[in-house]
């Protein structure tokens, strides 16, 4: 990201990292398919555009997203990549790539724009000081969630089967996972891959789950759509088809289901 340009876009929730898997080449340029839970239509955008606005985060917090978040996080997926193109299912990261991961999702949790409203306005102090930005709450805020993501055990899912997962303009979504009674924080990296966090605490090593059953594929994006339309201005991205398929299913989905998956973990 150069920010010495006199503009420059911001993704301020969904990054074009996380865009990228699912963009496609058309004449006007690289674009990606998203359904918009507002007016229930499927509609395309340029993939660097979708959910951009220009300067939404001040230089420092840009360049910080950019070189310390971002760029580290893709290093690490490389790695996951890598690590499914063996059908390798040990866990074999470093602490300091698992810490890595878990910063993607500590700062994809508070670039969230319902969230920086909340803050400011549930507190008549930051509601009347004009320089508290959305950037000034990143600068500030990591350290008093680093609970919420500290010492939680890392799913790493590899979708083996025909159906792709989507996205999220929210990015992280909750799915009720059976084999540890709890919720799971879901993150999508692309159509075969998306990483999970456990919601309790669990002391163990993290864990790669092939996954090839397209039912808990399908599971997944319910969860996602259910999580996703709580949300302000929510969409979800992802092929054509797949969103197709997904609007139909959700079509008489009641919205108070709670979606359940249990999946083998064993080497």
């Amino acid at each position: 990201m150069d920010t010495n340009k006199k503009t420059y876009n911001s993704h301020v929730q969904i990054s074009k990292l996380l865009l990228k898997p699912y963009r496609y080449k058309t004449e006007s340029g690289y674009m990606v398919a998203y359904w918009d839970l507002q007016d229930n239509l499927i509609k395309q955008a340029k993939y660097k555009k979708l959910n951009a606005e220009p300067m939404y985060f001040n230089p420092i917090i840009e360049v910080f997203l950019d070189k310390e978040i971002e760029s580290r996080f893709a290093e690490v997926v490389d790695k996951i990549r890598r690590l499914v193109k063996s059908d390798s299912k040990v866990f074999n990261f470093k602490t300091s790539e698992v810490e890595i991961l878990r910063n993607f999702f500590k700062f994809t949790y508070l670039r969230n724009k319902e969230l920086f409203r909340a803050v400011k306005g549930n507190s008549v102090l930051l509601s009347a000081v004009q320089g508290f930005t959305h950037s000034y709450m990143l600068g500030a805020a990591p350290s008093s969630i680093e609970h919420f993501f500290k010492g939680k055990r890392i799913y790493i899912l590899c979708n083996k089967s025909k159906r792709s997962f989507v996205s999220t303009h929210n990015v992280l979504y909750y799915i009720f996972y059976r084999n540890i009674n709890s919720f799971l924080t879901v993150l999508t990296i692309s159509p075969k891959l998306a990483i999970c966090l456990s919601m309790e605490e669990i002391n163990e090593n993290g864990v790669v789950v092939p996954i090839e059953n397209e039912e808990i594929i399908k599971a997944f994006n319910r969860a996602a759509y259910l999580t996703e339309k709580n949300h302000t201005e929510p969409y979800l991205v992802g092929n054509g088809f797949e969103l197709e398929e997904l609007r139909k299913d959700c079509a008489t989905l009641d919205p108070s289901t709670r979606i359940e998956i249990a999946f083998d973990e064993s080497p």
